[in-house]
């Protein structure tokens, strides 16, 4: 009769396949999320370099809102990364990342300034809706009372 020994170097192969499989996920999550919030300061910075003595109204909103449809986009893509993180947490870092002039100005959600054309005033003003949706809640959480 042919004895059969127990030979656990497969087991370990398959362990070590799949702690090296749970590692690689995990780091590429990590690297997604970087990505994410690096994109959102480059954003926030950009928002910053508007600031003058009277707020450059349009390019504020128009970098809010690239920040917006970044964060989206990132979310679509890379959902399987991101199960655990919450689209918020991205909000609110990128809303402390701005100058506190600007965190007003949309807290306010005024139009101080009206474009040359008049034609573009409901434009700016849905744009200005928007940049002040996509950082309510970060508003009502972080604005100083």
């Amino acid at each position: 009769m042919c004895e059969r020994t127990f030979d656990p170097t497969p087991w370990i192969a398959v362990l070590i396949s799949a702690v090296a499989l749970f590692v690689g996920y995990y780091t590429l999550r990590l690297q997604v999320i970087s990505t994410i919030e690096e994109k959102l300061t480059d954003k926030a910075k950009e928002c910053n370099n508007h600031i003058v003595a009277v707020i450059q109204s349009f390019p504020v909103e128009t970098s809010i809102l690239y920040a917006s449809h970044i964060l989206d986009l990132q979310y679509k893509t890379y959902k399987v990364f991101l199960l655990a993180r919450k689209q918020q947490a991205f909000k609110d870092i990128f809303y402390l990342k701005l100058h506190t002039s600007i965190s007003e100005y949309v807290h306010r959600n005024q139009l101080k300034l009206v474009p040359d054309n008049l034609s573009l005033g409901p434009i700016i003003k849905r744009q200005l809706q928007d940049a002040h949706n996509f950082l309510e809640e970060s508003d009502l959480k972080f604005r100083f009372k």
